[in-house]
């Protein structure tokens, strides 16, 4: 029997992904557990043998070290975010340890469907041949090989999903709110394996104003944890605007007066069906020299592209940091 114990994190995420491949879950995005940064959020997305949009958590604990109550929280709070875009999905939790008894309890309570150390046993005593791939390739430690197994492709892709949904919803005021709703889970699927789920209009303490999505960044070695550190921030506030035209200055500055640096809120994304015009340009240009606040301009075109990054098994946040090497090249006093 395979040694879970012996696994590295990367290993026992490639071993998970075989596994739900095996058990008839069609993965919705190419599969790279080990291009990623550990504990960050969901690790795979796939539909589920019975039609349903399946979000699997995936979490490496060795020895007799069990999931305790504050991970069930954790994946708890994932899935409460999830659920509020995404009502019908099923989140899996996927975990080399036992549970104790109390995190079982909240997670069963919470509807999470959980593969422990026994289920994942028992999966690999019936799929030997699993076993045996990532036992050699732990060994090697070379994953790099381990997905070329047939493998039905997707009906549908990310890219091709995001494409039909922007193209049904017509620009301007009649469709704004099905562009927002569209767009905040369009960028929640295509930032899910780096960003943790937003909150989705999330009113600030004052009661004043209310942000369309705001997503935490998680502390991990990751690009998104490096924009992080850069832009001194822990949060992405997305703003989304169904514009007829090219996104305007005025869209920018509410953005900007959302990005405070105390709330260590310093990084926006306006997602519009096209770009800025020259105002716009100037107005992020004076937020970042003025106050070091980061704007970035997202269109339809660049959503469908970070989606086909996503399909491809690419990191989608090369795109914006495309945008930002292409504004601070040419940045002047």
């Amino acid at each position: 029997m395979l040694d879970l114990d012996s696994l590295d994190w990367q290993t026992f995420e490639a071993l998970a992904i075989l596994l739900l491949r095996r058990e008839s879950y069609e993965l919705t995005s190419s599969p790279v557990p080990f291009n990623r940064a550990p504990d960050s959020g969901v690790d795979a997305i796939a539909i589920a043998p019975d039609g349903r949009q399946t979000f699997a958590i995936v979490k490496h604990l060795r020895g007799k070290l069990r999931t305790s109550s504050v991970q069930a929280k954790r994946t708890i709070s994932v899935t409460v975010r999830l659920r509020a875009q995404f009502p019908e999905s099923n989140i899996l939790y996927i975990v080399s340890s036992d549970l104790t008894h109390e995190a079982r309890a909240l997670l069963d309570e919470n509807g999470i469907v959980t593969w422990d150390r026994t289920t994942i046993e028992h999966l690999l005593s019936a799929n030997t041949d699993i076993a045996d791939a990532i036992q050699k390739k732990a060994e090697e430690r070379d994953l790099n090989d381990l997905f070329r197994e047939h493998e039905e492709p997707s009906h549908t892709t990310l890219e091709s999903r995001v494409m039909a949904e922007l193209a049904s919803i017509p620009p301007g005021q009649t469709g704004w709110k099905a562009y927002e709703e569209a767009a905040a889970k369009l960028l929640t699927e295509i930032f899910l394996q780096h960003l943790d789920p937003p909150k989705i209009q999330n009113r600030t303490d004052d009661g004043l104003d209310i942000m369309d999505a705001i997503f935490d960044i998680p502390h991990t070695d990751s690009s998104w944890s490096q924009a992080r550190s850069t832009y001194k921030t822990h949060f992405v506030i997305a703003e989304f605007k169904n514009y007829t035209g090219n996104i305007d200055p005025k869209a920018v500055r509410q953005l900007v007066e959302y990005l405070w640096p105390k709330a260590f809120r310093m990084f926006g994304i306006v997602v519009s069906r096209r770009g800025p015009n020259d105002q716009a340009i100037a107005a992020r240009r004076r937020a970042w020299l003025d106050d070091e606040k980061m704007v970035v301009f997202l269109n339809d075109s660049d959503v469908i592209e970070m989606a086909r990054l996503v399909d491809t098994g690419e990191n989608p946040y090369n795109l914006i940091h495309l945008q930002l090497m292409d504004f601070f090249r040419t940045l002047t006093p």
